[in-house]
């Protein structure tokens, strides 16, 4: 009997819990329109950072204002071009595309630029190693002599693969087969300096009979190592046919002598 009405008591109270759920739809469902209440733990679309950029990098076709393009690359890039007004002059210096250009990566956009400042007789020269800072030094202004004392060291399988960057570069080239001295006097007739000593390529020696010091902008070293890779391959192979005339001729005289 106890258990008789335990089970009813139990029933009634489902009974009772289904008919408060059903009432309170209608309630529910007629609620004023308004902002929906956001949970804690709901999920914030947080909106994209300012400082992304997108790709490609177009530069349009027309008149290119040096100064408006660097502060351009500079936001895209995420790193300083320094230019000085003393540094950049009067006329605005630019250019004039005939079609645009469109860019893809950052190394890209930096070597295009590179070579866009140096058709307008500018260089674009790193200002510290340890921190992405660069400076653009008019070529025939008042700080040319700077820029081959901001050359940067590189092996010549480096600078090989920088022949579109207008940067300052310099490097050690050991030659195998010929003299520091005879390379030397190769590869004047070929690279003559400018008078201004910016632009042209520098030759020297670090007192080893085979090493040559190459420094000047990124593509002119690099002719200059791809022709003194040429000579000295040239120079071995010439050496030894002669070798292998002299011994011939000794052997024929040693022929004869018997």
């Amino acid at each position: 009997m106890l258990a008789h009405r335990s089970m009813s008591f139990v029933s009634s109270a489902v009974l009772l819990f289904a008919l408060s759920g059903l009432s309170s739809s209608p309630v529910d469902a007629q609620q004023p329109d308004g902002p929906a209440a956001v949970a804690v733990d709901a999920p914030v679309d947080v909106a994209r950072p300012a400082n992304r950029v997108e790709w490609p990098f177009v530069i349009p076709a027309g008149k290119v204002d040096l100064r408006e393009l660097c502060d351009r690359v500079a936001r895209q890039l995420g790193r300083n071009y320094l230019r000085g007004d003393l540094e950049v002059g009067s006329p605005k210096p630019g250019l004039e595309l005939q079609v645009p250009m469109s860019v893809r990566s950052a190394d890209e956009l930096h070597a295009v630029f590179g070579q866009l400042a140096y058709s307008c007789g500018f260089c674009v020269v790193p200002m510290q190693s340890t921190l992405e800072t660069y400076e653009v030094l008019n070529m025939q202004g008042p700080r040319r002599v700077e820029i081959p004392n901001r050359a940067v060291w590189k092996t010549t399988d480096e600078i090989l693969q920088m022949r579109g960057r207008y940067e300052p570069v310099i490097c050690i080239v050991t030659l195998a087969n010929m003299s520091a001295q005879n390379a030397t006097v190769a590869l004047r007739p070929f690279f003559a300096q400018s008078s201004s000593g910016v632009g042209g390529l520098v030759l020297g020696s670090v007192g080893d009979e085979h090493s040559i010091v190459l420094s000047g902008l990124a593509p002119q070293v690099a002719s200059a190592v791809a022709m003194l890779r040429a000579v000295d391959a040239n120079s071995q192979r010439a050496r030894s046919g002669l070798e292998a005339r002299v011994e011939a001729l000794e052997q024929r005289a040693g022929g004869q002598g018997r």
